[in-house]
């Protein structure tokens, strides 16, 4: 449990009060009273999906997910595909091909929102 000590390792007394202000900016700015907090801390996207559905419906829904990031992320015909979602999504105009974890978050977030979408309607 968090109980308002840091460890320092070799800093100067001038440089452990400095991130001590910045550890306490950054409680005040989130509203955290303790460590780890039990509140969320920012909304994410990603968990709309888990509050539309239940049990045995969100297992199946978790498992086409995955199955659906595989088969972007690993089969070539649809390299064209995770190409445009990459350009429209990501920051780096697309260029994050190499960075697998990147892809497959942009990827999940992509096709989580067309999920909710289509639950939606």
């Amino acid at each position: 449990m968090y109980n308002d000590s840091v460890v320092f390792s070799s800093t100067t007394v001038e440089e452990q009060e400095k991130l001590l202000k910045e550890i306490e900016a950054i409680k005040v700015k989130y509203n955290i009273i303790s460590y780890p907090t039990p509140q969320e801390i920012v909304k994410l996207e990603i968990n709309q999906l888990d509050k539309s559905i239940k049990g045995d419906e969100f297992l199946k829904r978790s498992q086409n997910i995955q199955f659906i990031l595989s088969e972007l992320m690993n089969n070539d015909k649809y390299a064209s595909f995770r190409h445009k979602v990459l350009n429209a999504k990501g920051k780096n105009n697309g260029n994050n091909k190499d960075e697998k974890h990147i892809v497959k978050n942009i990827l999940r977030k992509y096709v989580v929102g067309v999920i909710v979408l289509i639950s939606n309607s």
